[in-house]
């Protein structure tokens, strides 16, 4: 069985459930969160507590679900009831970002393929 709640505004506990998985978006994530510009979910399964922030895109004029960051378990379980939730809802694509190499193969796994690619280069910082 799975529980799935959805949370309005942030909550202590999600920070410790997606540490691994917001990198340096924490105060982004929490903020967009806390503004209704995007959604924390927290699920609970019989394996054990998992937390996803979703917002919604339009991309080419299309609704695209983006799946900001998950972290916890049974994402192979949980992903077809996403897909299932994301067309009962009208979209018409999702997207996963994730910085987690092992999750590359996982959401593949789930029918996911490479879209494009991020290159970053952090900038050294001038001395005042």
């Amino acid at each position: 069985m799975v529980d799935i709640i959805a949370h309005p505004q942030w909550l202590h506990n999600a920070t410790a459930g997606l540490s691994h998985a917001v990198g340096d978006d924490l105060l982004l994530l929490k903020t967009q969160v806390n503004r209704g510009h995007a959604r924390l979910w927290e699920i609970n399964s019989d394996r054990g507590q998992s937390w996803m922030i979703s917002r919604c895109e339009r991309v080419n004029g299309e609704r695209e679900l983006v799946i900001c960051c998950y972290q916890g378990c049974d994402l192979a379980a949980i992903a077809p009831m996403i897909d299932r939730s994301a067309t009962q809802q009208g979209f018409n694509a999702i997207r996963f970002h994730t910085q987690r190499k092992g999750l590359n193969r996982l959401i593949h796994d789930v029918g996911f393929a490479v879209h494009e690619t991020v290159y970053r280069k952090t900038l050294p910082q001038e001395m005042a």
